[in-house]
Protein backbone atom coordinates (compact mmCIF):
# COMPACT_ATOMS: atom_id res chain seq x y z
CA UNK A 1 0.00 0.00 0.00
CA UNK A 2 1.42 3.32 -0.94
CA UNK A 3 1.63 5.93 1.97
CA UNK A 4 1.11 9.29 0.51
CA UNK A 5 3.04 12.38 2.37
CA UNK A 6 2.19 15.73 3.01
CA UNK A 7 4.75 16.77 0.66
CA UNK A 8 3.00 14.64 -1.85
CA UNK A 9 -0.37 15.18 -1.09
CA UNK A 10 0.34 18.98 -1.36
CA UNK A 11 2.20 18.77 -4.78
CA UNK A 12 -0.59 16.44 -6.13
CA UNK A 13 -3.67 18.45 -4.42
CA UNK A 14 -2.21 22.21 -6.18
CA UNK A 15 -1.64 19.91 -9.57
CA UNK A 16 -5.33 18.38 -9.74
CA UNK A 17 -6.74 22.00 -8.19
CA UNK A 18 -5.06 24.85 -9.27
CA UNK A 19 -4.71 26.06 -13.48
CA UNK A 20 -6.68 24.58 -16.36
CA UNK A 21 -9.48 22.97 -16.50
CA UNK A 22 -9.22 18.81 -15.24
CA UNK A 23 -11.89 15.82 -15.58
CA UNK A 24 -11.84 13.34 -12.45
CA UNK A 25 -8.55 12.24 -11.92
CA UNK A 26 -7.07 8.87 -13.53
CA UNK A 27 -4.16 8.27 -11.24
CA UNK A 28 -4.94 6.22 -8.14
CA UNK A 29 -2.93 8.39 -6.06
CA UNK A 30 -4.46 11.40 -7.70
CA UNK A 31 -7.72 10.49 -7.13
CA UNK A 32 -7.25 9.38 -3.27
CA UNK A 33 -5.99 13.20 -3.21
CA UNK A 34 -8.97 14.85 -4.57
CA UNK A 35 -11.53 12.38 -2.49
CA UNK A 36 -9.01 13.14 0.56
CA UNK A 37 -9.75 16.93 -0.03
CA UNK A 38 -13.14 16.87 -0.78
CA UNK A 39 -13.57 14.63 2.42
CA UNK A 40 -12.38 17.10 5.14
CA UNK A 41 -14.79 19.28 6.34
CA UNK A 42 -17.23 15.91 7.25
CA UNK A 43 -16.21 15.17 10.61
CA UNK A 44 -16.33 11.56 12.17
CA UNK A 45 -19.42 10.75 14.30
CA UNK A 46 -21.44 13.22 12.64
CA UNK A 47 -24.16 11.73 10.64
CA UNK A 48 -25.83 13.95 7.46
CA UNK A 49 -28.22 14.45 4.99
CA UNK A 50 -27.81 14.10 1.29
CA UNK A 51 -28.36 18.00 0.94
CA UNK A 52 -25.30 18.22 3.57
CA UNK A 53 -23.38 16.72 1.89
CA UNK A 54 -24.26 18.21 -1.54
CA UNK A 55 -23.70 21.68 -0.38
CA UNK A 56 -20.21 20.56 1.70
CA UNK A 57 -19.11 19.01 -1.48
CA UNK A 58 -20.16 21.79 -3.90
CA UNK A 59 -18.35 24.76 -1.66
CA UNK A 60 -15.58 22.03 -2.19
CA UNK A 61 -15.22 22.19 -5.62
CA UNK A 62 -15.46 26.07 -5.49
CA UNK A 63 -13.13 26.44 -3.46
CA UNK A 64 -10.96 24.02 -2.48
CA UNK A 65 -10.63 22.32 -5.95
CA UNK A 66 -11.70 25.55 -8.65
CA UNK A 67 -10.33 23.67 -11.83
CA UNK A 68 -11.84 20.03 -11.24
CA UNK A 69 -14.76 19.68 -13.70
CA UNK A 70 -16.95 17.49 -11.90
CA UNK A 71 -20.15 17.71 -10.36
CA UNK A 72 -21.29 17.25 -6.83
CA UNK A 73 -22.70 13.97 -7.27
CA UNK A 74 -19.90 12.29 -8.73
CA UNK A 75 -17.70 13.45 -6.27
CA UNK A 76 -20.39 12.14 -3.62
CA UNK A 77 -20.31 8.68 -5.27
CA UNK A 78 -16.95 8.65 -5.50
CA UNK A 79 -16.48 9.29 -1.86
CA UNK A 80 -18.59 6.27 -0.60
CA UNK A 81 -17.26 3.79 -3.90
CA UNK A 82 -13.65 4.84 -1.97
CA UNK A 83 -15.12 4.42 1.71
CA UNK A 84 -14.47 7.90 2.15
CA UNK A 85 -18.34 8.26 2.99
CA UNK A 86 -20.55 5.44 3.93
CA UNK A 87 -24.38 5.88 3.41
CA UNK A 88 -27.16 4.24 4.59
CA UNK A 89 -29.40 1.70 2.37
CA UNK A 90 -31.94 4.60 1.86
CA UNK A 91 -29.17 6.78 0.63
CA UNK A 92 -30.55 9.43 2.88
CA UNK A 93 -27.93 9.29 5.43
CA UNK A 94 -24.55 9.52 5.31
CA UNK A 95 -21.55 9.40 7.74
CA UNK A 96 -17.43 9.52 7.74
CA UNK A 97 -16.17 6.00 6.31
CA UNK A 98 -13.28 3.85 7.01
CA UNK A 99 -11.58 5.42 4.61
CA UNK A 100 -9.49 3.31 1.34
CA UNK A 101 -7.75 0.42 1.34
CA UNK A 102 -5.71 1.13 -1.38
CA UNK A 103 -3.69 4.04 -0.10
CA UNK A 104 -2.68 5.77 3.37
CA UNK A 105 -1.67 9.51 4.63
CA UNK A 106 1.07 9.91 6.86
CA UNK A 107 0.00 11.62 9.64
CA UNK A 108 1.33 14.95 8.70
CA UNK A 109 -1.74 15.17 6.08
CA UNK A 110 -3.94 15.51 8.46
CA UNK A 111 -2.03 18.97 9.48
CA UNK A 112 -2.12 20.14 5.51
CA UNK A 113 -4.33 23.24 5.09
CA UNK A 114 -6.04 22.34 1.91
CA UNK A 115 -7.79 25.78 1.08
CA UNK A 116 -4.90 27.66 2.28
CA UNK A 117 -2.68 25.66 -0.32
CA UNK A 118 -4.57 25.72 -3.25
CA UNK A 119 -5.04 30.10 -2.34
CA UNK A 120 -1.36 30.22 -1.92
CA UNK A 121 -0.77 28.16 -5.51
CA UNK A 122 -3.49 30.37 -7.28
CA UNK A 123 -2.35 33.65 -6.37
CA UNK A 124 1.37 32.37 -7.33
CA UNK A 125 0.04 31.51 -10.32
CA UNK A 126 -2.12 34.74 -11.13
CA UNK A 127 1.51 36.59 -10.22
CA UNK A 128 3.89 34.25 -12.83
CA UNK A 129 1.40 35.23 -15.29
CA UNK A 130 1.14 38.60 -14.66
CA UNK A 131 5.00 38.92 -14.79
CA UNK A 132 4.98 37.05 -18.68
CA UNK A 133 2.58 39.39 -19.76
CA UNK A 134 4.62 42.30 -19.16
Amino acid sequence: MHEITAQEFEQRLVALCVGSERVFPKKTIDRHVMLAAASRDFERGMIYTEQEVTETIEKWLSTGCPSLLIDEVTVRRELIDAAYLMRDDAGRFYAVGPGPTEVSFSDSVAKVDTLAIVESAIVKRAARKRAHET
